[in-house]
């Protein structure tokens, strides 16, 4: 079999974590589209890397550019993996969902936790039904913005800025993307996002979610650019039990009410790279045709239609810290 040829688009965090894993772990050939040198393939004319007909295009860039640069690649018959969110609003993505139906091509979305052994393992108990009817969910994710890459300016990344899809409701998008995975279709929503800190950015740094789904569920979201103490969990409380998850402590659950006991999941020193190997992994085998998307283009789009009526709620201008109220 051929050496699968992979172009990667932009080359900031996670672009560099999937070259460097791709380089480690598969022996694919690697090109490299981003204005930075990368030393390796690099190109800094998009054209001219998709003229070298890569089988795979993984759009790594910021959020902005998402759409416009998967039709190009979709286009050329390239199967794709885009990270999350698919875009910043909804223009152009009907037409995306055409051209990749019309070309056949495979879409994986960069939702990584759903690669991650205990996401996975929750949604094989909610499939056996380990705490029966779930009655509500509370997800958190929160982490100081600046502490992210603390070798560079945070203020100039794309986090901070609202016109190329930063903010905490896309850029923490994982959790109303398993939150759907979960619980199927939501009924009704309800949200609260702001600005409260003194921040250098122009987006929102806190946001507060209500979701009901069809299926019965209520579940409330929390997301911040604010908490000092990096923060992703999630407690679900069922009929007959509850699960608990702790993404930095490697920590997973569950008590059953009926016979009192304590079946624990927990994973001690967790590669957390070992999520994006199988990521990696899993797109490589949707291309040969292996597998088929774990997270695929229209379930980005449910999960970007939510958060676009989430951002409906923003009351920035209304509610920053320093206004009188």
């Amino acid at each position: 079999m051929k050496k699968l040829k992979i172009l990667i688009v932009g080359c900031g965090s996670i672009g560099s974590r999937h070259l460097k894993n791709l380089k480690e772990n598969t022996n694919c050939e690697l090109i490299v589209f981003d204005p930075k040198d990368s030393n390796l393939n690099n190109f800094t004319d998009y054209n001219e890397a998709l003229n070298q007909k890569p089988d795979g295009v993984i759009i790594a860039g910021p959020t902005n550019l998402h759409i416009q640069q998967a039709k190009k690649a979709a286009q050329r018959g390239c199967h794709l993996l885009i990270e999350k969110p698919l875009s910043h609003n909804l223009e152009g993505v009907d037409d995306l969902i055409r051209i990749v139906e019309a070309k056949k091509v495979k879409v994986l979305i960069g939702f990584c936790l759903r690669m991650h052994k205990q996401m996975q393992k929750i949604k094989e108990l909610l499939a056996q039904n380990a705490i029966g009817k779930v009655y509500s969910a509370r997800l958190t994710a929160g982490n100081y913005l600046p502490n992210w890459r603390s070798e560079k300016d945070y203020s100039q990344l794309y986090n901070a800025k609202k016109e190329l899809g930063g903010g905490v409701v896309f850029d923490l998008m994982h959790e109303i993307d398993y939150a759907l995975w979960f619980f199927g279709e939501v009924e009704r929503l309800n949200a609260n996002i702001c600005k409260l800190s003194d921040l250098k950015i122009d987006t929102e740094d806190c946001a507060e979610i209500f979701l009901k789904f069809k299926n019965g569920p209520i579940a409330q979201i929390h997301l911040d650019y604010l908490n000092r103490k990096l923060n992703r969990s999630c407690e679900l409380i069922g009929e007959f039990g509850n699960i608990e998850w702790d993404y930095v402590k490697g920590l997973l659950k569950v008590f059953n009410a009926r016979d009192k006991s304590i079946k624990d999941f927990s994973i001690e020193n967790y590669d957390i790279n070992s999520m994006y190997i199988n990521e990696i992994r899993h797109f490589l085998n949707c291309i040969k045709g292996k597998e088929e998307p774990l997270v695929d283009i229209y379930d980005a789009k449910k999960s970007l239609e939510i958060a676009l009526a989430v951002k409906k709620y923003d009351n920035s201008n209304i509610y920053h810290h320093k206004d009188k109220i």
